[in-house]
């Protein structure tokens, strides 16, 4: 969880890339920043206007239904999260807060539905387990709502703002998963699209930094060949003066290939031709602002 100074730190660093490229889609980790700072007028001018320039941005959708959540516009937030689903699919993440905004809107057998299934996938997930126990208390009227106080999911604490008038989403701390911001949740975001086999980040050197596998890949090898894509690429355009190659496409026999140039590191993606590009070229891009916010 991140303490006011690093929030300021990160805004910092989201306005410095927004201000050398307005067109980035980091408008979004910049107003869940704000966001988590409490900033709540600011997060909402920010993530608007990063969607008119890209509307088509699922991010941008899921942290405005966040704001909208802590506006305590439901009804918004649930329209704004139905949007960020239509273009990329549901995850975890959008599933909680889809039953945050039941429970709220008291569409109890909606939330617990998901909830449960939820529950025997991820059984150990504090999140979910106390919305399971929050959603089947106020179901069955055991208690009044206001005697649940929620827990801290974090070992570091402090108080979090609150979430609507009622004590049914008292915020000790921020939740783990509540933010959009890190590399290693994009990494997760880009492996969630199931077209995508393997997915990986290597250095000049060929050292994995991280991966996540679907099969029996050979990890060594590909590593070895994201290390050395850009240098066979440029070598063999050495009389085509195209600058520094950013990325590199390759398409097999029913397998393709995506290596893009992270400044020291590479990150490989192995995918099947079924795939959406377009949300995948947005997932991308996401993924490469984060890494360039987390450095």
């Amino acid at each position: 969880m991140l303490n006011l100074a690093e929030l300021s730190d990160r805004i910092a660093k989201c306005e410095k890339i927004l201000s050398e490229n307005p067109n980035s889609q980091i408008f979004a980790a910049l107003a869940d920043a704000h966001r988590r700072k409490g900033q709540l007028d600011k997060a909402l001018e920010v993530c608007r206007t990063g969607l008119k320039l890209h509307p088509n941005y699922g991010s941008g959708h899921l942290v405005m239904a966040k704001v909208h959540m802590d506006r305590q516009m439901y009804e918004l937030a649930e329209k704004a999260l139905e949007e960020a689903i239509r273009l990329e699919g549901r995850t975890r993440a959008t599933e909680l807060l889809l039953c945050e905004i039941f429970i709220h809107k008291k569409k109890l057998s909606e939330a617990l539905s998901i909830l449960e299934k939820l529950h025997i996938t991820d059984p150990e997930n504090q999140e979910v387990k106390y919305l399971l126990e929050l959603c089947r208390k106020e179901t069955e009227k055991i208690r009044p709502s206001a005697e649940i106080t929620r827990p801290s999911f974090s070992t570091t604490g402090r108080s979090g703002p609150k979430r609507g008038s009622s004590d049914i989403f008292t915020l000790e701390t921020e939740r783990s998963q509540d933010s959009v911001i890190g590399p290693e949740e994009a990494m997760d975001e880009l492996f969630a699209i199931p077209e995508v086999d393997a997915l990986m980040v290597v250095n000049r050197e060929g050292l994995i930094i991280d991966k996540r596998f679907r099969g029996d890949w050979d990890s060594d090898s590909l590593a070895a060949v994201s290390a050395s894509v850009f240098t066979v690429a440029e070598d063999n355009l050495e009389k085509v003066d195209l600058g520094q190659l950013e990325k590199v496409w390759i398409d097999g026999d029913g397998i393709s290939f995506l290596a893009v140039r992270m400044e020291e590191k590479v990150l490989m993606v192995v995918y099947r031709p079924d795939i959406n590009l377009g949300a995948f070229k947005m997932k991308v891009g996401a993924f490469l602002d984060y890494a360039l916010l987390a450095g």
